[in-house]
């Protein structure tokens, strides 16, 4: 019995990627070009670019993009205006959405996602900037707490370390 058909196809010579290997870049980019504000996403052009590299079609990439489009950042704005023109100041509507965000990060934390954040790349921009205050700190030491083994946490634990010995 010949194992050379059950095994993954390889990159032919001078890089040259097989029709399988195409078809599963385009199939991974069209899933996160679909996702739900895709758009705002910090990927969203890299996987763009290989859905296009790799035989898809311009037009597709805006169907998937204007499809998935939902503007949920763009409501929160809308909605932070509205707040601030009760005369509700900018501090009482910040503190507002920050804790629905961290009790909704807390009800939904799942692990094994913020796992794959670490060890799918360097860790995101975004973290260090959230460790910077000491509300957003407490978030991760809270979730540490209930996950110990997290990978994500478990970095921002060290991250917030230094930021506390350089203070």
């Amino acid at each position: 019995m010949s194992t050379a058909s059950s095994a993954p196809q390889q990159t032919g010579a001078a890089g040259v990627k097989t029709e399988e290997e195409r078809q599963r870049i385009m199939e991974v980019s069209k899933i996160a070009l679909r996702r739900v504000d895709a758009i705002l996403e910090p990927d969203c052009f890299l996987h763009l670019k290989k859905f296009i590299a790799n035989g898809g079609k311009p037009q597709d990439v805006i169907q998937f993009l204007a499809s998935g489009y939902r503007g949920y950042a763009e409501m929160c704005n809308l909605l932070c205006t509205w707040l601030r023109s009760t005369g509700m100041s900018r501090e009482e509507i910040v503190s507002i959405v920050e804790n629905y965000f961290k009790k909704t990060i807390k009800e939904n934390f799942d692990q094994k996602l913020a796992d794959s954040i670490v060890t799918a790349s360097e860790p995101p921009a975004w973290l260090e900037l959230m460790l910077q205050t000491e509300s957003w700190r407490q978030l991760f030491y809270d979730l540490s707490e209930q996950h110990p083994d997290c990978l994500l946490l478990n970095f921002a634990i060290q991250v917030c370390l230094k930021i506390i010995l350089v203070a």
